[in-house]
C-alpha cells in the first residue's frame, strides 16, 4: 500500500512536466508542418518562375536566354539564384529546428512515462528520481543545426585544414 501511495505521489508530481512537454511537442510539430508547407510553396513558386522565364524568355526589353543578354542580366540572374537559395536554406533550417525541438519534447515525455511505469512495477525507486529530474530540467537546445556551409574564404579553408591535422 505504501508503494502504491508513493507511485501515486510520483505520478502527481510528474504529470505537470508531462503535460507541459506534451503541449510543447504539439506546438513544435505544428510549426514544423507550417514551415514545411511554406518551404514547399516557396519551391513551387520558384519552379513556376523558372518555367515562366523558360517559356517567355523576353521580359520587356530583356532577353534572358539569348547570346546578347548582357552581363547585367547574367549578374541579376546569379544574384536572384543566390537570394532564392539563401531564403530556401533559412526556411529549411527553421523547419528542421522545430522538428528537433519536437523530438526533444517527445523524448522528455517518454522518459517520464517510462519512469512512472517502472516505478509502478517496482523496478525503480527514489534513487532513480535524481536522473529523471536532471533530464527534465536540462536546458533544451534551440534546435538550429550548426551551419554546414563550410569555409567561405581561402584563409578559412587553410585554417580548417590545419585544425583537422
Amino acid at each position: 500500500l505504501e508503494m502504491l501511495a508513493a507511485t501515486y505521489d510520483s505520478r502527481l508530481a510528474l504529470e505537470a512536466p508531462v503535460s507541459y512537454w506534451g503541449k510543447k511537442r504539439w506546438k513544435h510539430r505544428v510549426w514544423t508542418f507550417r514551415f514545411g508547407v511554406l518551404f514547399l510553396a516557396f519551391l513551387i513558386a520558384c519552379g513556376h518562375l523558372v518555367y515562366f522565364l523558360w517559356i517567355h524568355p523576353t521580359f520587356g526589353t530583356v532577353k534572358f536566354w539569348s547570346e546578347d543578354a548582357g552581363y547585367g542580366v547574367y549578374g541579376l540572374t546569379v544574384i536572384g539564384i543566390g537570394l532564392v537559395t539563401g531564403l530556401a536554406r533559412i526556411l529549411l533550417r527553421l523547419m528542421m529546428s522545430q522538428l528537433h525541438m519536437a523530438n526533444d519534447a517527445d523524448e522528455r515525455v517518454t522518459m517520464v512515462n517510462t519512469y512512472l511505469a517502472l516505478r509502478k512495477g517496482g523496478h525503480a525507486d527514489n534513487n532513480h528520481m535524481q536522473t529523471i529530474i536532471e533530464r527534465l530540467f536540462a536546458p533544451s537546445s534551440d534546435g538550429i543545426v550548426k551551419d554546414d556551409i563550410g569555409s567561405t574564404t581561402p584563409l578559412a579553408s587553410m585554417q580548417d585544414m590545419i585544425r583537422r591535422n
